[in-house]
């Protein structure tokens, strides 16, 4: 059994691609190419946003070792002025 395919005309808006001749309803839908296509644009903004996550991440782990200094600074000076010495 052959089943014949045209493309119709639809008014902007409806996702209706093809009509089957001889059948009851159109077939709704995106096409494989539109698929590709949206993979790939995800695939480019993916390669685009990484690395400049993992700059975001390395100078977060910078910024949080600086703190951690400053704070073991603090509690050093601190105990040097009650004890008079370093631990």
């Amino acid at each position: 059994m052959h089943i014949l395919v045209k493309e119709i005309n639809v008014p902007a808006g409806n996702r209706c691609r093809f009509f089957v001749v001889g059948g009851k309803s159109p077939r709704y839908g995106f096409t494989l190419i539109e698929l590709l296509i949206v993979v790939a644009v995800i695939g480019i903004l993916a390669a685009i946003a990484i690395p400049a996550f993992s700059v975001y991440r390395v100078r977060s782990y910078n910024s949080s070792a600086l703190s951690d200094l400053h704070a073991t600074k603090v509690i050093l000076e601190s105990f040097y002025y009650d004890q008079k010495e370093y631990p």
